[in-house]
């Protein structure tokens, strides 16, 4: 973008302007990169050589637009923008009287120094233009430069923050500014863009309007500047914007007044006859540019009034003005162009020409570069006081009504709220903010700090505030601030500090709410005394009587607090919510208010699912603890974004980051020492703030703990540091937003440098603070190095120092330079307290300045370490003897690589230097027999040795992997996309089989990398094959569309790699063909025919070498469906199924035996299982058949009655509780045993039931008690006692045999109760006979126990032949009886059963 015609004071400031616009240029003399680009179509050349996994912004030239798909892009996934446009965006009430919400506000920000180096979803580090006003914001242009050429795409967290705000963000499409000195290139590149195709479409437009809707954003700002176009081109230019609009209406384009109705580049200032062709509607109503922006003359000379352009100045307005409402557009469609890119707030703007009689804009402004609010900031947490002058004013209130702009006298910058109404997108609940301003120190969750490094990730923005800061009191005012030091999520809370010494009504967001039902505020008080209060406005203006406030108590001093207040009622009145406020109350001296949360809610909190899943898609080791990561995961219905942690080895966790995208990249993710995998937790966060549940992503790392070491670090700090070691003391010039103290800032990032424009000669000074300092190394950062190009760097310099007689001396002379970065040793150490840096010769691009991003002294000479080649490019081979060879490819020219034995670097096995085509081999080693690592490093130039790296080799026995050819492939495409095709290749998915657990498959491409097979570089690496695993998938493969060739090798765990061998989408083919081949017509006689034809039409595609991929792939399909379609004759079996389970609904196998039930079910399941897979054989189908038929056959196997056999069992359980109690028990326990087992089996048939029974009947039949012996062996005890002395000899004998026998009885166990009383019987009638010697024969009494009498022994009148005691009787009597009578029960209960 042109800045001036006119050699001007501004003028001068903006050629350093345009050298940043130029800051991602390698040799474009213009504002932007030459037409052809970098001269590849590789869309990130480091991801596609292994340098790196970082996704990086698009760029695009006319030609590589043309050939762009999503599949072409490697980042495609990180690189979308996954907010879409909020286009619920409404005014409220102007607290501010002059701004006109008529008018229009673009931004044409920087918002990333070095686009094509940037990182697309954030970084590690809180230096950023994390920009937040975007409630005066109509649309912003993401202007940058890019080496790829002249189509520059926002990166997606640019868009998600402004499309959170509902504001539309369009790319850069810049034509290089002057003449064409490339030979033509230039012009021919500008007709290339407008050319038709043969149906009379744009097929550039069509395809840009692709790549806007793909990645996310609405549209594009055109800057064509080449001098010497047409009249004819600028007329197609038109008709290409109309064909644009007529068909994709949603697509906004603005315009850079350059290009003229002629064709010439011709700035007007304003809108007029000589280039209204932009803007002017057609019959149709078509026109060709959404908004105009107007070169910055339009105000004429800013500095000098009597400059000869001042009086010509008052017609550039009105003539736009007029243009414009006449063309049939309205007014605010043009943009007064500001330019502060070099100034920022105290640029010159004579604004009293835009606005009217009441001080309200009657036209449109356009800001170039207010990213330039950046050069005026000290630090990160500065920026956004910088910003809030830039657009609120000097005063800090946005409702501030400032000096009269209308006054020409008055240059003051008053800032946008002046110009501008706000606008909200709060326009229903759930709303919740965190003020979240998307960069930090650190991170904070739920009040914790849960990541202690800086970090930057404008995705992860919240809404702002729309008031920084109105603050209503009659007292005191508290002053408003973002809070990097304190937060509750995120990077930052709000903070009001000052003297609480009466109310302070704090307005903070513009609303308008109408479902909300509760809310709830997070705070934190310093101090106790105060009382807080949410003030929500129901009304249309924002009176104090339309407020309603809510208590929300006075919080504990130091501690967040979080009070919920139920609104519904008021909420319920029909009045939108149109404001929010906190109310604070007290008297409090050096009191603070931090806000850490503020949510209105209209329902209860909704907890999201967790993912379900999680992928690693990439990683690449930077070293043993470090790697980058490309990971993705699935989208989560309710999420509004999604938090990152890393889980350490303790369970607690620390913030990765937060975005609304379900793809991430990670730059730096350490795992900690000693452990062997990293977790990586996915946590999905719903609208209203609630985290949901989990996934967890565990990577098991590949470099062994040890393997790595880092290399020793300077040992003293940068002496120069801008107000840590030194001040400046002076300067030959520089630009107010890019002063001279930015050179010893201590950082490069967003655009930090000194800037002095217009000249190539130039000096900065600076004084140590501390004093004179022995400084023996020093370090300058030139242009390239802050993202620009690199014909910028500084060519002749020098670094001086005053000596004891106040003289500048030079201590070292740089000349013909062209490096990014000058570190260089002192030839002595020199001490001094001033130094000086002298340019000679600044640079050689067409817009002339100074530009130095760094200056730094040390006074340790010790460099920084060498950057370490990756272990990517490492390899080691263990061969026979010692023939062992290290290799390392990648390697800068004249870069020293060293190899060792040792991580510790103790046994150097060898060294070389690399030379041109940066591949370096260390040959004729000896590794030793067994496995093990080459540790390595590299150095260059005057750095110091690199980290040390290692890479591992087998053992020299180690046999190769085999190689895997069961492959297949897929189509390919993008998340968002249908297409698979990039020009002559098609991008597929790769499927391998028949792998093992960690196995690694590397790829050659052919298209992709024609040389990497021969320089051993693979274009695709897989993963390992995971546990449990036996294949891996690789994604986004490139194979040429006809032939389809792609070399693979396969390397498994403690073996070789296999040798590199080719394949194709044909050896898929193959190999379907060797199992078509295989398959036999008896096995399968349905479908055998077509399969023989299938197979005759595949094989000769798959003998043609020339076959293209659709062509294979077509065959793959119809030999696959021609195998699926071979079966066989199912049509038997299948009755005999329907009749089998036609038995089962007819209760067919009631009561059969429980093995039949069993075997007839399960064959019927394996028959069933036959008729649903497809491929069962005719044989298996057959043998099913039988087999099920079989089971039919015995369904009628019947189960016995086992009534009569349970109450038998139920007796002889009685019995055999007291079993003790019978004789001869053997046969009982048997039979008793045995009915149990029958009455158990559900197989039991009728025979096996009565046989059981009858057995059990039987033994329990015959069972005998044992014998009473008590009476018998009192009898035999009263006979042993007896005194014989005194009777006859026969009657003693007698009684003696007697008392024998009965003896015998009662010692024999099995005797019977018969032959117990027997014994009784005879004993007691031999004691009755016993006669005495001298008596004469007659009666006795004798005493006689009688059975059944324990203590009676009562007279018994014995006669010569004795009484016979009374029976005992059988003890088995009863038991005998009881059988007989259920016996007699079963005879009828058998008889019915054999019945029935």
């Amino acid at each position: 973008m042109r800045k001036s015609r006119h050699l001007s004071k501004k003028s001068v400031s903006i050629l350093c302007a345009a050298a940043l616009v130029t800051s991602s240029l390698a040799t474009a003399p213009g504002a932007f990169a030459e037409v052809n680009g970098d001269g590849t179509i590789t869309i990130n050349e480091k991801y596609a050589s292994h340098e790196s996994l970082q996704p990086t912004p698009q760029g695009f030239q006319v030609d590589t637009i043309l050939n762009w798909t999503p599949e072409s892009d490697p980042d495609a996934k990180f690189a979308r923008s996954t907010i879409p446009l909020e286009t619920d965006r409404v005014t409220g009430p102007q607290v501010n009287p002059y701004s006109n919400p008529e008018a229009k506000l673009m931004v044409c920000s920087l918002a990333n120094s070095n686009h094509d180096n940037s990182f697309l979803q954030g970084s590690d580090t809180f230096d950023s233009y994390a920009f937040g006003y975007w409630q005066y914001v109509n649309s912003m242009v993401y202007w940058a430069g890019s080496d790829e050429g002249i189509f520059v795409v926002p990166t997606p967290d640019v868009i998600d923050s402004a499309h959170k705000n509902g504001v539309p963000v369009t790319a850069t499409l810049g034509f290089p500014w002057g003449p064409d000195t490339t030979g033509g290139l230039r012009l021919e590149e500008l007709e290339k863009f407008v050319q038709k195709d043969e149906n009379g479409n744009y097929p550039v437009a069509d395809k840009m309007v692709e790549i806007a809707h793909y990645y996310g954003f609405d549209g594009y700002f055109f800057n064509q500047e080449t001098y010497g176009s047409t009249a004819e081109v600028a007329s197609e230019l038109v008709n290409m914007m109309k064909y644009v609009k007529k068909k994709y209406p949603d697509i906004i384009f603005n315009w850079y007044d350059s290009m003229a109705k002629d064709g010439s580049v011709s700035y007007q200032d304003a809108v007029n006859d000589k280039n209204k062709l932009w803007i002017e509607k057609d019959e149709d109503g078509l026109y060709a540019v959404d908004e105009f922006f107007m070169n910055y003359n339009w105000g004429g000379d800013h500095s000098n009034p009597t400059s000869p352009s001042y009086p010509d100045i008052t017609h550039k307005i009105p003539t736009t003005i007029e243009t414009m409402i006449n063309s049939g557009r309205s007014q605010y469609d043009a943009f007064a162009g500001f330019e502060v890119q070099q100034n920022s707030m105290n640029t010159p703007i004579r604004d009293h020409l835009l606005v009217d009689e009441n001080g309200k804009l009657k036209i449109s402004i356009a800001l170039y570069c207010p990213n330039s609010t950046m050069g005026f900031s000290k630090d990160p947490v500065d920026f956004h006081e910088q910003e809030k002058r830039f657009y609120v004013g000097s005063e800090g209130d946005p409702a501030n009504e400032p000096l009269d702009p209308a006054d020409p006298n008055n240059w003051e910058w008053v800032g946008m709220a002046r110009f501008f109404a706000d606008k909200t997108v709060i326009t229903e609940a759930p709303f919740t903010t965190s003020f979240n301003t998307g960069h930090g120190k650190q991170w904070f969750v739920d009040g914790e700090v849960s990541r202690t490094e800086g970090w930057n990730n404008r995705s992860a923005q919240d809404i702002l505030p729309t008031w920084t800061w109105t603050v209503q009191t009659d007292g005191s005012k508290l002053q408003g601030a973002y809070d990097f030091d304190d937060a509750y999520n995120g990077g930052n809370s709000v903070k009001f500090t000052g003297n609480l010494d009466a109310s302070n009504k704090i307005m903070l967001y513009s609303t308008q709410v109408e479902n909300a039902k509760s809310a709830s505020v997070t705070y934190k008080v310093n101090k106790d005394g105060s009382n807080v209060q949410l003030g929500l406005c129901y009304g249309d203006n924002y009176d104090e009587a339309n407020f309603k406030y809510y208590d929300l108590g006075t919080g504990t001093a130091g501690e967040w607090t979080t009070a919920n207040v139920d609104i519904s009622e008021d909420a319920s009145k029909g009045l939108p919510i149109s404001a929010i406020a906190i109310k604070v109350d007290g008297q409090v001296t050096d009191y603070q208010l931090n806000l850490g949360n503020i949510s209105l809610n209209d329902q209860a909190s909704v907890k999201c699912d967790a993912p379900a899943s999680v992928t690693l898609d990439e990683i690449m080791y930077k070293d043993a603890n470090k790697a980058q990561v490309r990971m993705y995961w699935d989208g989560v219905e309710n999420a509004e974004y999604y938090e990152l942690y890393q889980v350490k080895a303790d369970g607690s966790t620390q913030m990765i980051t937060a975005l609304p995208n379900t793809a991430y990249y990670i730059d730096n993710l350490v795992k900690e020492e000693g452990q062997d995998t990293a977790t990586v937790r996915v946590v999905p966060v719903s609208a209203d703030g609630t985290r949901g549940h989990y996934k967890d992503l565990v990577i098991d790392w590949e470099i062994p703990n040890g393997a790595t070491a880092y290399a020793p670090v300077p040992s003293s700090d940068n002496v120069c540091l801008n107000g840590v070691g030194a001040e400046v003391t002076g300067y030959s010039g520089q630009g107010e937003a890019e002063p001279a103290w930015k050179a010893i800032d201590g950082t490069s990032l967003n655009g930090s440098k000194w800037c002095q424009a217009g000249t190539n000669r130039g000096w900065m000074t600076i004084k140590l603070l501390d004093g004179p300092k022995t400084i023996r190394r020093f370090r300058v950062e030139h242009a390239e190095a802050g993202g620009e190009g690199k014909i910028n760097n500084t060519r002749d310099f020098s670094l001086q120092y005053k000596d004891t007689d106040g003289q500048w001396k030079i201590a070292k002379q740089i000349t013909g330079n062209t490096d990014a970065i000058t570190d260089v040793v002192l030839d002595q150490p020199i001490t001094a307290e001033e130094w000086k840096l002298d340019i000679t010769y600044a640079d050689q691009g067409p817009w002339t300045a100074i530009r130095i991003y760094e200056w730094q002294m040390f006074e340790d000479a010790t460099q920084p370490a060498t950057d370490s080649v990756g272990m990517q490019f490492a390899s080691a081979e263990n061969n026979e003897g010692t023939a062992d060879v290290f290799t390392l490819s990648h390697v800068p020219e004249g870069y020293t690589v060293k190899a060792y034995a040792d991580v510790e670097k103790n046994t150097l096995l060898g060294s070389a230097v690399a030379e041109a085509n940066g591949k370096v081999t260390i040959d004729n080693l000896d590794f030793g027999a067994d496995a093990g690592r080459v540790y390595y490093t590299v150095q260059g130039g005057v750095t110091a040795e690199s980290d040390v790296l290692s890479t591992a080799y087998e053992s020299k026995t180690a046999e190769k992997t085999p190689a895997a050819t069961d492959i297949s492939f897929s189509k390919f495409s993008q998340i968002g996309s249908s297409n698979s095709m990039f020009k002559d290749n098609i991008y597929t998915n790769l499927t391998v089989n028949g792998l093992q657990e960690g196995d690694v498959v590397y790829l050659y491409e052919k298209n992709a990398d024609p040389d990497g097979l021969a320089q051993g570089l693979y274009t695709k690496k897989s993963l390992p094959v995971a546990a449990g695993e036996d294949s891996i998938t690789i994604e986004r493969v490139q194979l040429p569309y006809e032939g389809t060739q792609l070399t693979m090798q396969v390397k498994r765990e403690g073996m070789k790699a296999s040798d590199p061998y080719e394949v194709s989408a044909a050896t898929e083919l193959n190999n379907l063909l060797t199992q078509a081949k295989a398959i036999s017509q008896a096995d399968y006689p349905i479908g055998y025919a077509e399969l023989q034809k299938a197979i005759t039409a595949a094989q000769a595609i798959a003998d043609d070498t020339t076959a293209n991929y659709d062509e294979i792939a077509a065959q793959v399909e119809a030999l696959s469906a021609a195998i699926d379609n071979t079966k066989a004759v199912t049509q038997v079996l299948e009755t005999t199924v329907k009749n089998a389970e036609r038995l089962l609904e007819e209760g067919a196998l009631d009561n059969t035996l429980q093995v039949i039930v069993d075997g007839f079910n399960a064959s019927l399941k394996q028959a069933k299982e036959l008729l649903e897979n497809p491929k069962a054989t005719q044989s298996e189908i057959n043998a099913a058949n039988v087999d099920l038929l079989g089971w039919m056959a015995k369904v009628d196997w019947k189960q016995g009655d086992k009534t009569i056999l349970e109450v038998a069992v139920d007796i002889a359980t009685s019995i055999n509780e007291n079993l003790d109690l019978y004789l001869d028990t053997e046969a009982f326990s048997a039979a008793y045993a045995k009915a149990q087992e029958v009455l158990a089996d559900g197989n039991a048939m009728q025979d096996e039931v009565d046989s059981a029974y009858e057995a059990l009947m039987e033994a329990m039949m015959n069972l005998r008690m044992k014998p009473n012996k008590d009476i018998l062996n009192d009898l035999i005890e009263q006979v042993e006692g007896m005194d014989l002395s005194g009777y006859t000899a026969d009657s003693v004998n007698a009684l003696q045999n007697a008392l024998a026998a009965a003896q015998a009885i009662s010692t024999n166990e099995k005797a019977t109760q018969d032959e117990v009383d027997a014994a009784v019987e005879n004993l007691a009638a031999a004691k009755a006979a016993l006669v005495k010697e001298d008596t004469n024969e007659g009666t006795v009494e004798l005493p006689v126990v009688t059975p059944g009498d324990d203590q009676d022994t009562g007279s018994v009148e014995q006669t010569g032949e004795g009484t016979a005691p009374t029976e005992t009787g059988d003890a088995g009597s009863f038991t005998a009886l009881a059988l007989t009578a259920m016996a007699g029960a079963a005879v009828f209960v058998f008889s019915k059963k054999r019945k029935h």
